[in-house]
């Protein structure tokens, strides 16, 4: 039987995250999100992560006024919970979907990282944006990062992936659906018991392709500016002359729409 997305990965999750190149990420967007609201300090601002995880951002921004972390798999919130469990400064929590979020509360950020934002289909797009400018604060930004549609096609695509380790295994199996705009991934771990037999199990994620272009007429609908930056290091760019040459193309974007001046 085929489980949904994060309920087998979540066991192993941090297995494959809990890297430098990772931290590297969530450091940067956290650096960002400071330098935006240059005239206040962490302990000021209110946020709002969405698809949080296991916490590997969420534990960044404690020094924060308030977080508030949702995500839709109970799974990855439990492995979440173990690690803040003797913490003094904790998370509020959520098991929620996003776009089925109802909060009085506003923030002053709203930000998802790691891929969160290619899980919203092209005909849900419109209704993130309008849902985190509804979430934010005057001045709030709505930050995310996604993966390009260069990485979606051409990296992964119809590959395959796959690779064992002392405990598990896993098989990672990429199909690209052109009709969707879409990659979907079986993911099938196999998990070595206490009698040596190995427990298999599959979920399954669906990840949709969006252009930046399309990414950016869509947020400016809702929000009065943005900055858009093509690697961890936030590099800025011109918006017009992204194209793929010899060397290379962008893996990811990482963009920041603000509501208001």
């Amino acid at each position: 039987m085929i489980q949904d997305r994060y309920t087998v990965l979540a066991s192993v999750y941090d297995f494959f995250f809990n890297d430098d190149y990772t931290d590297r990420i969530y450091k940067s967007q956290k650096k960002e999100l400071l330098n935006l609201f240059s005239d206040r300090k962490a302990s000021e601002l209110d946020v709002l992560e969405v698809g949080c995880g296991t916490g590997r951002m969420t534990l960044k921004l404690l020094d924060f006024k308030s977080v508030t972390a949702i995500d839709a798999s109970s799974e990855m919130l439990s492995v979440l919970e173990t690690k803040i469990r003797k913490l003094e400064n904790k998370p509020f929590l959520l098991q929620t979907d996003f776009l089925e979020l109802e909060f009085t509360k506003k923030f002053d950020i709203v930000i998802m990282c790691l891929d969160v934002f290619n899980y919203f289909s092209r005909d849900e797009v419109q209704k993130v944006f309008e849902k985190a400018q509804l979430l934010l604060n005057d001045g709030g930004v709505f930050a995310f990062d996604f993966s390009s549609e260069y990485k979606l096609r051409d990296e992964l695509g119809d590959n395959t992936i796959a690779q064992d380790f002392d405990d598990f295994a896993f098989i990672w199996e990429n199909s690209l659906n052109e009709e969707l705009q879409c990659v979907n991934f079986d993911f099938t771990l196999f998990e070595r018991q206490d009698n040596g037999l190995y427990r298999k199990s599959t979920e399954r994620h669906r990840q949709y392709i969006h252009k930046l272009s399309d990414v950016i007429a869509e947020g400016r609908l809702f929000f009065d500016s943005y900055t858009v930056y093509k690697d961890y290091i936030l590099e800025s760019f011109d918006l017009d002359k992204i194209h793929c040459d010899e060397d290379g193309c962008p893996d990811r974007y990482y963009v920041y729409f603000k509501k208001g001046k």
